[in-house]
């Protein structure tokens, strides 16, 4: 089955708090799966996620994939991540991320349809800079054929940015604290096996950046469907999705 999305709330920054929350503008569809797109800076000093969770269903939200780098100042240091929880609730629900202490952030919320009703989990990638340049460089290998696949970029300075081949911008550039935040996704690679992303087209050399990238299973092991999201803070983000339809 074709993953789709179903409804989003848009990243959303954040400011010296230690807790934010998002609610879905509709009721949720049983079984469905919540993907949390988080962002934190500064990276050295950004307080630990002590948990995400929602008003509809019980437990924490798993944390899929996450990575910090500290450049050894405030700009381009960030923190990202991207959390899961299997819905089995058909109302809409508030969805709330708890922090270690107050920090500078932004929180991007899915539902997706049609995901691997447990373990739905496939693979994860992460990279990062601590302030000398360079490229992101995200590898996925392994993948199952049509993953859904979600990604976060937070980074200084504010770069211009094209989405990897295929892939969809999960919205406009989101302006934090000091970092600017992008995404991407894709809603069914549809070759499987090795991926890479580049997040092409950035404007000038990064001083810093953290990014994160995580692949999830359809029902019966298909992937597929959906839109968009961008998040950004003083650090940039970006998230891409797209659609193969055979």
């Amino acid at each position: 089955m074709a993953i789709t999305i179903n409804q989003h709330v848009a990243m959303t920054a954040f400011g010296s708090s230690a807790s934010t929350a998002l609610t879905f503008p509709s009721a949720m569809i049983n079984p469905s799966l919540i993907l949390a797109l988080v962002t934190l800076e500064p990276g050295a000093s950004a307080p630990s996620i002590t948990s995400i969770s929602d008003n509809k269903n019980a437990g924490n939200y798993t944390q899929d994939v996450s990575v910090k780098n500290s450049s050894g100042n405030s700009s381009g240091e960030g923190l990202t991540a991207i959390f899961s929880m299997q819905n089995t609730q058909t109302a809409a629900a508030q969805v709330t991320m708890a922090l270690s202490a107050a920090n500078h952030g932004t929180l991007a919320i899915y539902e997706l349809l049609g995901a691997a009703t447990s373990a739905a989990f496939d693979k994860s990638a992460t990279d990062f800079n601590n302030g000398t340049g360079g490229s992101p460089n995200l590898v996925l290998s392994g993948l199952a054929a049509n993953d859904a696949i979600f990604s976060v970029l937070t980074c200084y300075p504010t770069p211009t940015a094209t989405t990897d081949s295929g892939f969809t911008a999960l919205g406009p550039v989101v302006s934090g604290f000091s970092n600017k935040n992008y995404g991407e996704y894709d809603l069914a690679y549809a070759p499987g096996g090795a991926l890479t992303l580049t997040y092409g087209g950035l404007g000038g050399a990064l001083t810093a950046y953290s990014t994160v990238a995580a692949a999830y299973k359809g029902s019966g092991g298909t992937g597929g469907g959906g839109t968009p999201f961008l998040p950004f803070s003083r650090t940039q983000f970006f998230v891409e999705d797209r659609v193969i339809q055979f």
